[in-house]
């Protein structure tokens, strides 16, 4: 019989062609897998029997023709159970390899092809969009995988359409590898490819995904791709799609390039909380796993802490033109980023790293992160940290961290936030809270008798959807002298006070700055968009509310309904309505007033009304302007001072914007305030807030 005709014919021509020695070594010339003979090849094969015989022998066949077999995954005297440390190559070439066995937990194996013990396996197809490789498992086990690779092992595939009615693949051990080259994987069960991280010895694997298809969808409870293990993943150029998860990472390190990752979720999530599966054991084994096309990190629960959970670390690089989408519902996220922190000394820390801008900024505005931990960053940009404790809420000696809306309510139970610092780390959502917490009824933070005296920085985070009934109704009940509330927005509020009301505090002894307060209504015997009675500092901060008075002679105004303190660089563009004393600023003000303005509508005061203060001392007020409205003639509706002309109606002509903000970034410097106005560039709000007020 003649051997490697073709391959000694193509040698003898490099030889002539390139000058090169020929091969003295002796014995038969070393040739790769795809070197085979076409017609009298020894490693041919064309039915089960031969291929049995010839792959154990030689290490390598070629099918000549479709093999259909029946195997016993239970038993190492499976063909397919690889494990003396040799290397395989099973070439398809454009024939059909298929494989049924009857799933068993016992014995040696439970796939149809088993590659173990540093044993490697090549599969080389054609890729025509005809099944190469079909494995059917007739038993009841979802994620029984068709092909496992455990301990140090490893599997290629090229150019391979494969088919399995259950998992597809199991990456498993210290180790192991498995790279898949321009193929589609279709898998009709739980996992398309999957680690299996039943302790800490699954270390050290490598799976690389390659130009590829991987595509779950016909299971509704599917994630294509899981790795949850300490190693390396690589998703280069290919297109993942799952019933509920495209690709879960939760440990080792993971780079995806290219591509898409779809989830085609369409089971809503239970109590809008982002999770599929409820925890029933540690995790590692089937713990909760997020609702998303893209799962990063690991998530805390209850039974996935201190109880056997097994929680490497995540580092995560996705680069620019990867597409991550989920369809069909609404109540998931297209990328869900978290992490968890096990004890003091055991910290799993989650990083998400991408040279994507809008990924991150996608992330950031859809809160798609829990747990502890978490980092994003920008490739080769700085890190922004994420980081969510258990409860939400973190105290940290003289200080409060708070984090989510559970962590809110948490940090208004505590009995010595009146005088220490509290510091928002992420957007607080009171409407999402489960049923078991009541939003419609905020107790306000101080009083009187016991006001707040610490800080409360906002960090430029937002509050939203508060519902507050109280004597003094605000955020805060009364803020004391000492007591600061800065950085904060306020949005979809409804404030009802018996009293006062106010967006931040019913009554404000203290400082309010650079705060922003928006919602549905307000209704207070006295009542401000930020503060209902001011007798501190408010300072940089504008009002959207729509204020509507008590009664005749209650004070309403856009910033504060009373105030005896300072009001400086402040805009409201809220519409004030009903009787009493109404100002565009503040409904009755013997207090400074300096470098504000107001663009909101006043009507139907019974009393006086003013573009800037109904009722007042214009001796202490400084280069203020206002929208004319009808109705409204002047600046102070009632004027106890002297100084009234240097409250301006802005009309288009002799005096425009442009001219009011530079005589108010003038006063405001002139004062020492570390803010200025700024023409508003945004077209949805310019036209009715033509200037913002930014820090220098």
């Amino acid at each position: 019989m003649v051997k490697y005709r073709f391959a000694a014919l193509m040698l003898a021509i490099l030889v002539v062609i390139t000058g090169c020695q020929q091969y003295t070594g002796g014995g038969i010339i070393p040739l790769p897998p795809y070197f085979f003979d076409d017609t009298e090849s020894e490693f041919d094969v064309s039915n089960a029997t031969e291929l049995e015989n010839v792959l154990k022998e030689k290490g390598r066949v070629r099918l000549e023709a479709n093999v259909t077999m029946t195997v016993d995954a239970a038993s190492s005297e499976n063909p397919f159970y690889f494990d003396d440390g040799r290397s395989y190559t099973i070439d398809l070439a454009g024939h059909k390899l298929s494989l049924s066995y009857p799933y068993s937990a016992e014995g040696s194996g439970q796939s149809a092809i088993t590659v173990t013990n540093g044993s490697s396996l090549t599969i080389n197809g054609v890729r025509d969009d005809n099944y190469d490789i079909e494995i059917n498992e007739s038993g009841n086990d979802p994620v029984s995988g068709g092909i496992a690779v455990m301990e140090g092992s490893s599997l290629t595939l090229n150019n391979v359409d494969y088919y399995s009615n259950h998992t597809g693949f199991f990456v498993d051990d210290v180790a192991s590898s498995f790279t898949v080259n321009s193929s589609k994987i279709v898998v009709g069960g739980a996992y398309g490819v999957t680690t299996n991280a039943k302790d800490n010895l699954s270390d050290d694997l490598l799976i690389k995904l390659v130009d590829s298809e991987i595509d779950t969808s016909a299971c509704a409870t599917s994630a294509a791709v899981l790795f949850n293990v300490k190693g390396t993943l690589e998703i280069t150029n290919c297109d993942i799609t799952g019933g509920i998860q495209g690709v879960i990472v939760r440990g080792g390190t993971a780079k995806i390039s290219g591509g898409s990752i779809t989830s085609l979720s369409k089971t809503p999530v239970p109590d809008s909380s982002y999770y599929g599966y409820a925890d029933t054991v540690p995790w590692g084994q089937g713990n909760g796993v997020a609702y998303a096309a893209l799962v990063i990190g690991n998530a805390e629960t209850e039974n996935s802490v201190g109880n056997g959970g097994y929680s490497p670390e995540t580092d995560v690089t996705v680069t620019e033109g990867t597409q991550i989408q989920l369809l069909n519902d609404e109540n998931a996220l297209d990328v869900f980023v978290s992490s968890i922190k096990t004890d003091a000394e055991n910290k799993s820390k989650t990083i998400l790293r991408t040279d994507d801008q809008n990924l991150i900024n996608y992330i950031k505005d859809n809160k798609a992160w829990r747990g502890s931990y978490c980092y994003l960053q920008l490739v080769d940009g700085e890190e922004e940290q994420l980081y969510i404790p258990e409860g939400g809420l973190e105290e940290d000696g003289d200080s409060y961290t708070v984090y989510t809306p559970e962590g809110f309510l948490a940090w208004a139970k505590q009995d010595d936030i009146l005088t220490k610092t509290t510091v928002l780390a992420y957007d607080i959502d009171l409407s999402e809270l489960p049923a078991t917490y009541s939003t419609s009824n905020w107790t306000p933070i101080g009083s009187k008798e016991t006001p707040f005296t610490g800080v409360f920085d906002g960090n430029g985070y937002t509050i939203k959807g508060a519902t507050i009934d109280s004597d003094n109704a605000g955020l805060f009940g009364e803020i004391g002298e000492t007591g600061k509330v800065v950085n904060l927005n306020i949005e979809d509020v409804t404030l009802t006070g018996t009293s006062t009301a106010g967006g931040i505090a019913g009554v404000n002894n203290g400082t309010i700055e650079n705060c922003v307060v928006s919602g549905k209504t307000i209704r207070g015997a006295t009542q401000g968009g930020i503060a209902g009675t001011n007798k501190g500092m408010i300072r940089a901060c504008v009002s959207f509310l729509a204020i509507n008075g008590n009664g005749v002679g209650s004070p309403n105004g856009g910033i504060a309904g009373n105030s005896s303190g300072t009001i400086i660089g402040c805009i409201n563009a809220g519409d004030i309505s009903y009787s009493g004393y109404q100002g565009g600023i503040a409904g009755v003000s013997y207090g400074s007033i300096v470098a504000c303005s107001n663009v909101g509508n006043l009507c139907n005061g019974q009393t006086s009304m003013g573009g800037i203060a109904g009722l007042g001392n214009s001796d202490k007020y400084q280069v203020c302007y206002w929208k004319p409205c009808d109705g409204v003639e002047n600046g102070i509706g009632q004027d106890s001072g002297k100084n009234g002309d240097d409250i301006k109606a802005v009309d288009g002509s002799t005096v425009t914007w442009d001219s009011a903000m530079e005589a108010m970034n003038a006063a405001l410097t002139e004062n020492g305030i570390e803010y200025q106005y700024i023409e508003n560039e945004d077209s949805a709000t310019k036209d009715s807030l033509p200037l913002i007020i930014v820090a220098k």
